[in-house]
């Protein structure tokens, strides 16, 4: 038995003082430092894969893009060529011709006769009446004339009044004398006027005008001209 026992202790290699057999093991401190930078390491590779991963599947699964479309705004229409610069080739509309704006025909007196108006002339009938009805005279003529009014009126109701014709005054009218009227014997609606000389009472040639006024009612009125 004791041999038995010696052969098998014989049979076991012998152990070296101070050498350690199997792997080697790190200090405890060097371990643990070590397997947490590796797994932070493999936890960093894995989501960076897991990131290229999920950008390379969103590149392939994306739509196309639309093509971008240009936008045209309304079509201004191009200005109408000017008149000066239209071809001589294009044929000219026929446009009316502007008619020649007529000249103010001047007013020329004219002999009226009857109620409402006054007769010129130079010599009276033996009824008061103009003898010699006109209406243009010269400075050499001595001029009369015969009222006939609109409604008998006195002779202290009346105003007999001159004017001369004048576009530089306000209505056109330019008083020259004013008078009380004179009457025919027992008639209150024929008035008359004898030997009115140009010279003294007019003012040279040009248009003048006779009226019979009741207050500011017009009852007879006339017009006649002067020459040079």
């Amino acid at each position: 038995m004791a041999g038995w026992d010696n052969q098998r202790v014989s049979n076991r290699v012998p152990r070296r003082q101070g050498v350690i057999y199997g792997p080697p093991r790190p200090e405890p401190d060097e371990g643990v430092n070590s397997a947490l930078i590796g797994r932070v390491l493999g936890i960093g590779m894995v989501a960076l894969a897991l990131a290229v991963l999920a950008g390379a599947v969103v590149l392939v699964n994306r739509p196309p893009a639309p093509t971008p479309t240009r936008q045209v705004g309304p079509t201004a229409s191009p200005p109408a060529p000017s008149p000066s610069v239209l071809p001589s080739t294009q044929p000219t509309q026929d446009l009316p011709t502007p008619l020649p704006t007529p000249n103010a025909t001047p007013f020329v007196p004219i002999v009226q006769v009857g109620p409402g108006f006054v007769t010129f002339g130079t010599q009276f009938n033996p009824d008061g009446t103009v003898a010699d009805p006109r209406a243009l005279f010269v400075p050499s003529d001595r001029i009369a004339w015969s009222a006939h009014l609109t409604e008998p009126t006195d002779a202290s109701d009346l105003i007999v009044r001159l004017y001369k014709l004048d576009v530089t005054v306000p209505g056109g009218e330019r008083l020259l004398s004013e008078g009380k009227a004179r009457s025919r014997v027992n008639d209150r609606l024929h008035f008359t006027r004898s030997g009115l000389n140009p010279n003294r009472a007019l003012e040279g040639p040009g248009i003048y005008l006779v009226r019979y006024l009741r207050t500011d009612i017009v009852l007879a009125e006339g017009y006649f001209e002067l020459g040079g």
